[in-house]
């Protein structure tokens, strides 16, 4: 098995929870109420919550109950050791400072190249995109936060790309999670402080890496690879990227905000 930096967080602690999601190529399990796991098959990519298995994953039900232990998993009625499971090396520090390499005009054109073979943003997160790129994140997040499809709401995506861009490039500091908490879904949030921490899927850092450096055909490598990262989270993790590195110094965001 490998973990990601979230995973490795969430088996530190002891808990209990409930598989919450089950979708192809693995399943989510929710813990002590915001603690996420994504049990994976052994070809999928790594991501933040990741837990990859290096052997098809055994029968996990809806209905099974979860409990981590100091050395131990347990799924309904199977256990799984994970004392010694390994991290990953996603997020380097190495790669949040290959910004350096590029400068930033560069750096967007190639992102720009990497967007060109993706699809455009749907019109209704078009108001919390721009909001990005204006500043404007209190009102991003009104507009973005829960809004859209996918298990991650598509919105949920577009801020944690924007945060992850942020983190890599030494970026004005905005904790979205704190606003967006109450309107982002439960999962989105676990993915959305991920990336606040510089955290993201596999696909997503690459995609930084070589824009960061004017990679023009790495990063639309990255591109393809990254459309295939859930049903469509990929996608708009890529048009929050472009909306943080084409943006203006955001506003603060307020630390107590109505969420109605």
């Amino acid at each position: 098995m490998a973990a990601g930096p979230d995973a490795l967080r969430t088996l530190a602690t002891p808990g209990e929870g409930a598989v919450a999601h089950i979708v192809s190529g693995g399943a989510y399990l929710r813990l002590n109420g915001d603690r996420w796991l994504f049990l994976s098959n052994p070809r999928a990519p790594m991501g933040p919550l990741s837990l990859r298995f290096d052997r098809p994953l055994p029968d996990i039900r809806a209905e099974d109950t979860v409990t981590v232990t100091s050395a131990s998993l347990h799924i309904g009625r199977r256990f799984i050791v994970h004392r010694s499971v390994p991290g990953t090396d996603l997020c380097t520090t190495s790669t949040r400072e290959c910004h350096v390499l590029c400068p930033a005009p560069a750096a967007l054109r190639t992102l720009g190249a990497a967007l060109a073979r993706l699809p455009v943003a749907p019109v209704d997160l078009g108001g919390g995109l721009r909001a990005l790129r204006e500043g404007d994140l209190l009102g991003a997040v009104v507009l973005l936060a829960g809004r859209g499809d996918g298990l991650t709401p598509a919105g949920d995506d577009v801020l944690a790309g924007y945060a992850a861009w942020a983190a890599f490039t030494d970026g004005p500091s905005a904790v979205l999670s704190q606003t967006a908490s109450g309107r982002s879904s439960p999962l989105g949030l676990a993915y959305l402080r991920c990336a606040e921490r510089g955290e993201v899927a596999e696909p997503a850092e690459r995609l930084l890496m070589a824009a960061l450096t004017g990679d023009v055909p790495g990063a639309q490598r990255a591109a393809g690879a990254l459309r295939e990262w859930g049903a469509s989270s990929g996608t708009a993790l890529a048009w929050g990227m472009a909306a943080c590195a084409a943006g203006t110094r955001p506003t603060a965001l307020p630390h107590n905000v109505s969420r109605g």
